[in-house]
């Protein structure tokens, strides 16, 4: 009898150690690893910072996270006609409010406010612009389409604060988006741009040209501010993550770094 207690105890204790054991090599919530993807919708202008963040970032690198990129006109329209994104990280405010007002998403907040640029910048080109003096580009402007990207807009109404005369040139060559805008005056099909100080950063970072470097911010106010905002599609089936991915890019050390990239914090954005 002794005998049998001793095995039915011993079972027991054996049982008790498997369970613990199993207990103690289950994944907890925050450790599990996302097998389906987030889609994101971000405009041009951001795709770099974003892409910087998230490879620098130990969990959201290690997440699967799907990167769509085009103007944010662009974007809004393939969300509006049920694109399935789970974030659309707009380059204006406009559109994400559309989107909330139409019940296709929600959660909206800023992440971020852009700084429009002038490139290249020569010496006499930025003196000429504090000043009443025609300046003649002699060649083409490229900016992107105002109907579709936030930086275009931004930059038709710097070039309408200006003096009639202040500002000419031969044509106004309009991207698709602010990147393809950038790729007109690099391949020297436009000589001048009004830009995303973002892409400048981002070509300055990848390619090491120091002409890059030459470029100068424009005036904040000569137009009207461009703050971004993120929103959440209504539609998306993984609405914690995505407010667990904006909670990411909002964070202090993520705005900190978005202040090397060519935006403005949000802290700053709003005053």
């Amino acid at each position: 009898m002794m005998r049998k207690v001793k095995i039915i105890s011993f079972i027991f204790v054996l049982l008790a150690i498997l369970f613990a054991c199993s207990d103690a090599t289950k994944p907890s919530a925050s450790d599990k690893r996302e097998t389906s993807s987030l889609t994101i919708a971000v405009a041009s202008n951001f795709h770099f910072p974003l892409s910087i963040l998230i490879a620098e970032s130990p969990f959201w690198s290690s997440q699967p996270i799907d990167l769509v990129v085009g103007s944010s006109g662009t974007l809004f329209a393939q969300l509006s006609n049920g694109a399935p994104f789970d974030l659309f990280f707009s380059a204006d405010t406009q559109r994400p409010i559309a989107l909330e007002e139409n019940e296709l998403a929600s959660a909206r907040q800023s992440y971020a406010r852009g700084k429009l640029v002038l490139f290249p910048a020569p010496q006499w080109l930025v003196e000429g612009l504090n000043s009443t003096n025609t300046l003649d580009i002699s060649g083409k402007l490229a900016i992107a389409n105002p109907q579709l990207a936030p930086f275009g807009s931004a930059a038709k109404n710097y070039i309408d604060s200006l003096n009639n005369s202040a500002f000419v040139f031969t044509q106004l060559v309009l991207g698709a988006n602010v990147i393809q805008a950038f790729q007109f005056v690099d391949s020297g099909n436009a000589q001048v741009g009004l830009l995303a100080e973002s892409v400048l950063i981002n070509a300055l970072i990848n390619l090491k040209d120091p002409k890059y470097s030459d470029y100068f911010v424009l005036p904040s106010e000569r137009y009207p501010p461009i703050i971004q905002d993120v929103v959440i599609a209504n539609s998306s089936s993984r609405k914690e993550h995505a407010q667990l991915f904006i909670d990411f890019v909002r964070s202090q050390d993520s705005q900190r770094k978005l202040a090397s990239l060519g935006y403005l914090p949000i802290n700053e954005a709003s005053q």
